[in-house]
């Protein structure tokens, strides 16, 4: 049951990117504070590092648990760049770049340097990882 907890923890992304889309839709006019919601996002990835702890003791293993939803969708988004050279036009095209949403913003900012998006997509998984990382870690020495 802890487990299953911890792996639709890792859908969180997907829920707020979908969030996300909806409100860029729904109010093209408005620019919504991106950076901040990058941030924000990453301080609540840390804070979610913390809670989990005591769902599991092993950090390799609820990091592993958490993150394969990020990391399938990397995958699909490294394929569907890298490989295909466009985007599929469905729901799991769509579903792969908004998981990655909430971060892209951050991400971007030091990945600018590259044409390429996928590079931003690497960054934010590792990003996403190193904060609930470093919240599993804070965690561990609070308790």
């Amino acid at each position: 049951m802890k487990k299953w907890l911890l792996f639709l923890v890792g859908f969180i992304p997907l829920a707020l990117g979908y969030v996300m889309n909806h409100a860029m839709m729904a109010f093209p006019s408005v620019a919504l504070p991106y950076g901040t919601i990058g941030i924000v996002f990453l301080i609540a990835w840390f804070g979610l590092g913390m809670a989990t702890r005591r769902l599991l003791d092993s950090d390799r293993k609820a990091l592993a648990i958490v993150h394969v939803a990020g990391f399938v969708a990397l995958l699909l988004l490294l394929y569907q760049e890298a490989i295909q050279g466009y985007y599929w036009a469905n729901q799991v095209g769509t579903a792969t770049q908004f998981f990655y949403l909430p971060v892209l913003n951050v991400a971007g900012k030091f990945t600018a340097f590259s044409p390429r998006l996928y590079w931003t997509y690497i960054l934010g998984f590792a990003l996403m990882t190193v904060a609930f990382a470093l919240g599993r870690s804070v965690g561990k020495r609070a308790a």
